[in-house]
């Protein structure tokens, strides 16, 4: 009786129901007949009442697990997607750099400790998009960002601010070191 009551209960939170059960439950609650073939038959019945219950459970439980898995494909993708939005709202589309929002949360990390910065300006860059065209000028700006990576610490930020215009922040360095 208990395991008959738990099938039907996990039955029931799966949205299922199983008059089966019910009937076999029923069948097994009365007293058996004297007569060993009707006895021999209501077991029968009950029997047959339980294992289409034990089908039910077992299609109920596909339907769980294909549900679960369903919703953990979504939250992967919903993962995934504020992912791409929180590294889009704080990075530069064009270089991959830290934009100016990344760069004030990073600094505002640093609180009252020393750090040196270095600000970088590409000179007369309005002639290299005038002269040969914004996708040449796109490319001076990605090499530049490349650049500044590939010299930094992995304590060190690299962002683009606006622009032609950069900022490295060395964090723990003082004007002495900062030239090495």
């Amino acid at each position: 009786a208990p395991s008959l009551q738990a099938i039907s209960n996990v039955l029931e939170e799966a949205g299922e129901e199983s008059d089966e059960l019910k009937q076999a439950k029923l069948l097994l609650e009365q007293e058996l007949p004297d007569d060993i073939e009707q006895a021999r038959a209501v077991l029968q019945q009950a029997r047959l009442g339980i294992l289409s219950a034990g089908n039910k459970l077992s299609s109920a439980s596909e339907k769980l697990h294909k549900s679960i898995q369903l919703n953990v494909e979504k939250l992967s993708s919903l993962s995934k997607q504020l992912e791409e939005a929180e590294s889009e709202a704080r990075n530069d589309p064009l270089t991959g750099l830290a934009n100016r929002r990344r760069l004030a949360e990073y600094l505002k990390t640093l609180g009252q400790s020393k750090f040196c910065f270095l600000v970088v300006d590409i000179d007369h860059f309005k002639k290299i998009n005038d002269t040969h065209g914004h996708d040449v000028g796109d490319e001076v700006l990605q090499q530049m960002a490349q650049m500044l990576d590939a010299c930094t610490r992995s304590t060190d930020l690299a962002a683009r601010v606006g622009g032609e215009e950069f900022c490295v922040i060395f964090p723990d360095t003082d004007l002495e070191n900062s030239t090495h």
